[in-house]
């Protein structure tokens, strides 16, 4: 099975980024090929455009998000905010 996640894909000009929110797969880079594209964002003017039926069936597949598309994610209340609680060493 390949590893899968769902990330930000940068577009746009330098200075005035979109970002597209694809499913790829882990191991490539973020700037070659995707499987499948599941929407985009703007953060400059905040919109945003979600397949949120499709998302939410990749993540009951257990399909892995990154940190800033899972900030996203909240925040249009596609998925619920998840606590990650880290290993800590303490001397």
């Amino acid at each position: 099975m390949r590893s899968l996640i769902i990330r930000f894909k940068p577009m746009g000009k330098t200075h005035n980024k979109v970002y597209r929110v694809v499913l790829a797969q882990k191991y490539r880079h973020v700037t070659k090929a995707f499987l499948e594209n599941l929407g985009f964002y703007n953060p400059k003017t905040k919109e945003c455009n979600l397949e949120n039926d499709r998302i939410k069936e990749l993540l009951a597949n257990h399909t892995e998000v990154s940190d800033s598309v899972a900030s996203l994610f909240v925040k249009q209340g596609v998925m619920e905010k998840t606590v990650v609680v880290t290993n800590t060493v303490t001397k």
